[in-house]
Formats: C-alpha cells, structure tokens, sequence
C-alpha cells in the first residue's frame, strides 16, 4: 500500500513539474463589424439603385508588379442611378432615373485588412463617368444622362509612386454623397 501511495505522489508530482515547464501562449479575439454609410431611409421617395453587374462592395482591383515597382493595370467599374421610390423604398417598373448631383466625399484605403483609412499619399484616384473626380467635387448627372447614371472607377495618379509591397490585399472605398433632382426646368 505504502508502495502505492507512493507511485500516486510520484506521478502527480511529475505531472505538475511538467505543466509548469510549458511556456504560456497568448490568443488574440477581435470582433469587427462595419457601420454602414447613411443610406436613404426607405420613405426618402428615391432609391440608390446598382447599374451594371459589380456590386457596391464587390469592385476588384488588378495589379501588376514588376522589379518591385506595383501599379494598378485595371478596377471594375461600379455603377449607379438614382430612381423615385414610393413611401415602402418600392421601385415601379417604369421608373424613370432622377437628375442628382454626386459629391466624392472621401477615398479610404486599408492594407492588409487594417481598418480603412482616408488616403494620404495619394497614389490612388476616383474616376466618374471617365473623368478624374476629385475628393469635395461634385457633379451634376442632368435629367438627359440620368438613365446612364454614375459610373465609379479606381486609377493612379500620374507620377506619384505606390508605397505598395508584394502580397498586400488592398480596399479602397469610394464614398460619394447623393443627392436627387426631383425637377430640373
């Protein structure tokens, strides 16, 4: 019996001389979620309404990097048109677009999953319907152009260098400011 005592105290003495001599880990939780930019409230009496097959947060940028010097070769296009809406945020079928004028509020970036932050080096640029648009611009989509809407597109400014590294996942988000026309005379 003393044996036995003693083979127990032997074998938890051992157990805890061993859980003492790992190291301590560490684990890291996080918890992310993103606040929307104000949409309309769905009485607003218009909709902001996807043209074109990219969806708002499914644009892709194409880059090319070669002897470590990174440029952008390509991004979708992200399209929209503003429509009249009843008080439920129902399109009817014959809606047609309403004028509005498009204001490019910010450009955010983020590298490698970080949280997106406005842009400061200002490798990339927002283009509308073709046309560089610059951050507080604003553009008038007259009733005559409403149906072919707002076409958004990332390119690079001209001779400014990408501070870019090999691997790095980027997000850029274009947030722009609509506001309907509901007559234009």
């Amino acid at each position: 019996m003393k044996k036995t005592i003693l083979a127990i105290i032997a074998m938890g003495l051992s157990a805890s001389v061993t859980a003492a001599d790992m190291e301590t880990g560490s684990q890291t939780m996080q918890w992310k979620g993103k606040v929307p930019v104000v949409t309309p409230p769905t009485d607003a009496g218009y909709v902001i309404e996807k043209l074109g097959a990219t969806d708002f947060l499914a644009g892709n940028l194409v880059f090319d990097n070669t002897a470590g010097v990174v440029t952008l070769t390509s991004s979708s296009k992200i399209g929209f048109v503003v429509k009249p809406a009843d008080e439920a945020g129902v399109v009817a079928d014959d809606a047609v677009p309403l004028a509005y004028d498009v204001q490019l509020t910010n450009v955010r970036v983020g590298i490698n999953g970080a949280p997106t932050a406005e842009q400061t080096n200002g490798f990339f640029e927002v283009k509308h319907n073709n046309a560089v648009f610059p951050k507080n611009s604003t553009v008038n989509v007259a009733v005559d152009k409403a149906a072919e809407g707002s076409m958004l597109e990332i390119a690079t400014k001209a001779g400014v260098t990408s501070e870019l590294n090999a691997d790095e996942e980027v997000t850029v988000q274009a947030v722009v400011a609509v506001t309907p026309k509901t007559a234009e005379i």
